[in-house]
């Protein structure tokens, strides 16, 4: 694995990563890590358009296992 530096970075900054990765109990390098790698998907996701969006989605099952049982519709006029 190779290593990054971040040179000037904000101290503001250093501060907010840190207690981010406080409070998720992990090491500030362990949070830039993860929060890099959540903004490389973001920006994956949103170079993709429709129909790959659509591909990409993972199967969950059948339209019947999620499907809403149907009531009795009252009538209407029209």
């Amino acid at each position: 694995m190779q290593d990054l530096i971040l040179h000037d970075a904000p101290n503001e900054l250093i501060e907010r990563l840190a207690a981010i990765a406080s409070r998720d109990g992990v090491s500030i390098q362990e949070e830039h890590r993860r929060l890099l790698k959540e903004a490389l998907q973001r920006a994956e996701w949103e170079r993709m358009n429709f129909k790959e969006l659509l591909m990409a989605m993972p199967y969950v099952g059948e339209d019947e296992d999620v499907r809403m049982p149907r009531h009795d519709a009252r009538a209407v006029e029209l």
